[in-house]
């Protein structure tokens, strides 16, 4: 998603977001998969955030 943004963007998310980071494909993928599986099966009405803690902030 944010492939084709400035470099100096990027940094200054990377310098606001608790783990000092962007995320990656697989990490949201990893979120997506849990939900699907049965292991999330009573799970309902929630709210998970994938990024790096950056909403916290």
């Amino acid at each position: 998603m944010v492939a084709g943004a400035p470099k100096a963007a990027n940094e200054t998310v990377m310098a606001v977001t608790p783990l000092r980071r962007l995320g990656t494909p697989d990490e949201v993928a990893g979120a997506c998969l849990f939900l699907t599986s049965d292991q999330a099966s009573f799970i309902t009405g929630q709210v998970i955030d994938v990024a790096g803690g950056w909403l916290m902030t």
